[in-house]
C-alpha cells in the first residue's frame, strides 16, 4: 500500500502533519499567554503591604511606624513577626499596638501609623516579616526598616511656648505641604 502512494498523497500528509503542528503550537501559545495575562491581571489587582518609618514634623519630629496597603485590594494580616525584645527596649507599648494588628483587614490605601521613639535608643534597624492574603493567594514580606533614615532631615523646628503659636500653625503648613507635593 506504502508503494501505491501518489505525489498528492504525500503532498496532503504533509499538509496535514505542518496543520497539525500548527494547531499545537497555536494552542501553546495560547495557554502560554492566558497565564501570563492570568499572572498580570493578579499583579495588578492584588494587595501590597509596605512597613516602613514615617516622621511627621511639626516642631518636633514625632515617628512612627507606618503599614499601608499600597495595592487596588484588601489584605488579610496573617502573620506579624519582629523581635520583641527590640521593641521592649524601644517603646513597652508599640509591641502591644504590633500585636493588635495579626488578623486584621486592610483596604486599600489605608494605612496605620504606630508611634514609637527610636532617637533615644542605640536601635539603627528593625525587621518585620509579614504575611498576608486576599482569600486567594497568602503572601509574604520581609521589610528591614532603617530607624535612622531621617534624622538629619527632620529636627525640632521651635519648642511650643506661649506666644508662638502662629510658628507652630506655619511649621504645620509646612509639613502638609511637604506632604501633598
Amino acid at each position: 500500500m506504502i508503494l501505491n502512494i501518489t505525489t498528492s498523497d504525500w503532498i496532503q500528509i504533509v499538509i496535514a502533519v505542518i496543520t497539525l503542528f500548527g494547531i499545537i503550537s497555536s494552542l501553546w501559545i495560547s495557554v502560554k499567554t492566558l497565564k501570563q495575562n492570568s499572572k498580570m491581571i493578579e499583579e495588578t489587582t492584588r494587595p501590597c503591604i509596605v512597613i516602613y518609618k514615617e516622621t511627621i514634623a511639626i516642631n518636633s519630629p514625632t515617628e512612627y511606624i507606618a503599614i499601608k496597603n499600597f495595592g487596588v485590594s484588601s489584605a488579610f494580616i496573617t502573620k506579624l513577626d519582629f523581635d520583641k525584645e527590640i521593641f521592649n527596649k524601644i517603646n513597652g507599648d508599640f509591641k502591644t499596638n504590633l500585636e493588635y494588628l495579626k488578623n486584621i483587614m486592610l483596604a486599600p490605601g489605608q494605612r496605620y501609623l504606630l508611634p514609637i521613639v527610636t532617637r533615644k535608643s542605640e536601635i539603627k534597624n528593625i525587621t518585620f516579616s509579614i504575611e498576608y492574603t486576599n482569600n486567594t493567594r497568602i503572601y509574604k514580606d520581609i521589610f528591614d526598616v532603617n530607624l535612622s533614615q531621617d534624622y538629619s532631615v527632620a529636627y525640632d523646628k521651635t519648642n511650643s511656648t506661649p506666644n508662638k503659636e502662629l510658628i507652630t500653625i506655619a511649621n504645620a503648613i509646612q509639613e502638609l505641604i511637604k506632604r501633598i507635593s
